[in-house]
């Protein structure tokens, strides 16, 4: 399909955007030289499916598949991938343990006066 042919789709797309999808009229078929199976082959392959059933008698209403996902699902990075080892630089450094206070001594004089006593 030529790219002028898509970005004609576009523009028409666009321009019949309704709240419940698109509709592609017949002269928008007519102008852009395509036949009903065309479209939908066209559309399911930019990844719009029919909202409704169609009725014989009434045009396809097309709606965006992907529109209503708009949130990513977070990726989940790999431990094994050379990344890995550059966010592990990132990362704040854990904080400093903390130091026991060391044990005072007792003065020697101290130490003779509880011997002398026992």
């Amino acid at each position: 399909i030529p790219v002028e042919q898509l970005e004609k789709l576009d523009a028409l797309l666009r321009s019949a955007q309704q709240q419940g999808g698109v509709v592609l009229t017949e002269a928008a078929l007519t102008d852009l030289g395509w036949t009903d199976k065309q479209a939908a082959a066209v559309l399911r392959a930019l990844d719009y499916t029919p909202a409704i059933r169609a009725k014989p008698d009434q045009p396809i209403v097309w709606k965006r598949r992907g529109a209503a996902k708009l949130e990513q699902k977070p990726v989940k990075a790999r431990p094994d991938s050379p990344f890995a080892a550059l966010a592990k630089l990132t990362e704040p450094p854990p904080p400093p343990a903390r130091r026991k206070k060391p044990r005072r001594r007792k003065p020697a004089a101290a130490k003779a006066q509880k011997q002398a006593a026992s």
